[in-house]
Parts: structure tokens; C-alpha cells; sequence
């Protein structure tokens, strides 16, 4: 079935943004249909103008569960507006983001659910294991999952592959910006923590995540991710929160340098593409913002 008009209130709505997303989702809705939670909650997938199978695979889940909602997100572009149509006919008092590409654990959705019956806005764990190999998986620097992740110390940041929050609040600071291509989740972040909501992080909540699988589509994520940067601190600034310091990055360049004989490995030529292309957004990204944060 396509979006409902149904206003009975859930206790939980789990958005999916998906565009184009049919070699991966079906691993994240056969994941989510097996969950378990004593609460009531809902699976909306916000396509956004997807050309291939997409929708066909999620109606063929529908099959298998009523609680999969198929809503229709055809007239922008984006991440951050997909996520907003889904949470527009969401039935649920709170909202948990996650993504087409990854896979949530066992016991994610209760987690996830129990969390938010006492706290607005809560964060969740991230593991890498599953779903990369080795080469790919080393070139990241991933933090073990009790680690609370901040943007320079000043305010904390969760991606929205495991991100949730009260509808109220969500509604309260005006959803996502769509106006952010990439790391609407940051940008989010600081205008809920300029809202004075506090992030809870549930470690119990874990996803696996799933990185671009070569080095051209990690080149071009990290590129921009970097340029990410420079605008949320600009913003931060505006809000009159601290400014984030300005070349705390520079020793990543003389990084690049020290480790041109790793390229000879594939885990080095990975490693090397990520922090390179993180390096070259923030360059870009300082430019295009008009703030200095490399």
C-alpha cells in the first residue's frame, strides 16, 4: 500500500530515505520485519523518485508486514527532504531515522523504543564488521560503540543511519534542512542542541553500516563530508555558540605527505583516499562558506 491517511497515533515511525536503493534495502526491511518490541511502531520508506526496483521490493514486503508504509517523495531532492516527506505521514509520537544500506541489529527497535519513552533525543552505535571488508573497513577510523561523538567537543552529533527523537522536538526545530545535500544529521544536531535537548546515547542500539564499496564513491563521500564542516561551524557561529578552531586539521596535511609509501597497499590507497578527500572538502568547503576550518 502506498502512504496512509490512518491518523491513529503509534508509539514509533522508523523512516527510510531511499533512492535507487534496491541492492541493499531488502537486507534492511527483512532486518526490521523480524524485530520485536511491546510497543506499536511503523516502517515508513520515503522514496525519493527512485528508477529502479525499489518500490517493487518494498511492496513486496508490505506483504509480509503491515506495519510497511510506502510513501511518495517525488518532488524534491535529497536525503534531508525524503526524510521529511516520510516523517510528514508518520503516525508515530517519536521518530527513528535509519538507511536503506545498512542493517539494524537484534533488539535495535526496542531498544530504540524503550530509549524514547524517557528521553527526546537519543543517539545509538555504529559497527563496521558486517557489512565492508577489510581494506575498506581499516581506512576509516571508527570509534567503539560506547563513544559519544561530538562536533570539536562542543556539541554532540549522531549519524541519522541510527538517530531518533520525540516528534515534538523534531516538529519544534523544523525537521531536516534541505538545503544540506550531506550531514543533514550535524546540522540537525546543533539546532537541537541550540533547542537545549539533550542527546542520551544507547549503546544497545546498534547498526551496520555500510561504506561506498570503492575508491572512486569514497573519494567522492569524503569529499563531501569535508565540506560539511566549514558549514556547520559557520552556522554554529551565527547562533553565537564558539567557534570551532581553525586549523586543527593541518597536521592531516603533513600526514598526507608522511604516508605517500602506503599507496603501494590497498588498505594504504585506502586509507590515503579518505583522509585526502576529507582534507580537499574542508578546503572547498571553507571557500564556498566563507569560513576558515580545515
Amino acid at each position: 500500500m502506498e502512504a496512509s491517511s490512518d491518523t491513529v497515533q503509534l508509539d514509533l515511525t522508523i523512516v527510510i530515505a531511499a533512492h535507487n536503493a534496491a541492492d541493499t534495502i531488502g537486507e534492511q526491511l527483512e532486518a526490521l520485519r523480524v524485530q520485536t518490541w511491546g510497543g506499536t511502531w511503523e516502517v515508513v520508506v520515503s522514496d525519493n523518485a527512485s528508477t529502479d526496483a525499489t518500490r517493487e521490493i518494498v511492496r513486496s514486503f508490505q506483504e509480509k508486514d503491515s506495519r510497511l508504509v510506502l510513501a511518495d517523495a517525488v518532488h524534491g531532492r535529497g536525503a534531508g527532504y525524503a526524510r521529511n516527506e516520510g516523517s510528514r505521514v508518520a503516525r508515530g509520537e517519536s521518530l527513528v531515522f535509519c538507511d536503506a544500506d545498512d542493517v539494524v541489529g537484534d533488539g535495535w527497535v526496542a531498544a530504540r523504543g524503550e530509549a524514547l519513552r524517557s528521553h527526546e533525543f537519543v543517539a545509538g552505535a555504529l559497527r563496521f564488521d558486517l557489512l565492508n571488508p577489510e581494506w575498506l573497513r581499516t581506512a576509516f577510523y571508527a570509534k567503539p560503540p560506547e563513544a559519544v561523538e561530538s562536533f570539536e567537543g562542543i556539541f554532540p552529533i549522531a549519524a541519522t543511519c541510527n538517530l531518533g527523537l520525540r516528534r515534538v522536538v523534531f516538529d519544534e526545530v523544523g525537521g531536516f534542512d534541505e538545503t544540506f545535500l550531506t550531514g543533514q544529521d550535524l546540522e540537525l544536531c546543533l539546532r537541537v542542541w541550540r533547542a537545549g535537548c539533550q542527546m542520551v546515547h544507547v549503546p544497545d542500539a546498534i547498526v551496520q553500516y555500510r561504506y561506498r564499496g570503492t575508491f572512486e564513491a569514497v573519494w567522492k563521500r569524503c569529499r563531501q563530508y569535508g565540506a560539511v564542516g566549514p558549514a556547520i561551524a559557520r552556522r554554529l557561529a551565527e547562533s553565537g555558540g564558539p567557534r570551532p578552531p581553525r586549523f586543527k586539521g593541518l597536521k592531516n596535511y603533513l600526514w598526507l605527505i608522511r604516508r605517500l609509501p602506503t599507496l603501494r597497499t590497498k588498505q594504504g590507497r585506502a586509507r590515503y583516499v579518505v583522509v585526502a578527500g576529507t582534507r580537499l572538502g574542508r578546503l572547498m568547503g571553507s571557500l564556498r562558506s566563507r569560513t576558515l576550518y580545515l
